[in-house]
């Protein structure tokens, strides 16, 4: 039975960047993730944390192709509720998963970098040594 989860285990950590994190740089550590998928429908959303620099940041906003945000910034889609960095939220209901205590950006989107098309918002930060990264379909 050991072996079989170590295999598992094993298994799941090279294939982990084929499931939508070949986006973070080769040094980055995840230190939290958190993703819920509607199964049937394209609504989702994905909170990651990543542990890396400044320089590692940037390689991120170029590669998903990350805009800055601004107040005056027009977007196709109402920003409210999507575009917060409050808790990280079921984007069905918008109640707050519980229980999240990794997951702990500032709200200030100042310094938040935004790609939106249609219903799917990406965005990210860096704050505190991390890159704050979420993704939601809705």
């Amino acid at each position: 039975m050991k072996k079989i989860i170590a295999a598992l285990i094993i298994s799941l950590v090279i294939a982990a960047p084929l499931f939508g994190q070949h986006w973070l740089p080769k040094d980055a550590v995840v230190v939290y993730s958190n993703s819920w998928s509607d199964g049937f429908l394209p609504d989702g959303s994905s909170y990651i944390k990543v542990k890396t620099n400044k320089a590692g940041f940037e390689e991120i906003v170029k590669i998903l192709k990350l805009t800055p945000h601004t107040e005056e910034r027009k977007y196709t889609d109402d920003k409210e509720p999507w575009l917060s960095w409050g808790c990280a939220r079921d984007p069905k209901t918008l109640e707050p998963i519980k229980g999240e205590k990794l997951w702990d950006p500032t709200p200030d989107l100042s310094t938040t970098f935004v790609r939106q098309e249609g219903d799917t918002w990406v965005y990210a930060k860096f704050e505190g040594g991390y890159v704050y990264y979420t993704w939601i379909n809705h």
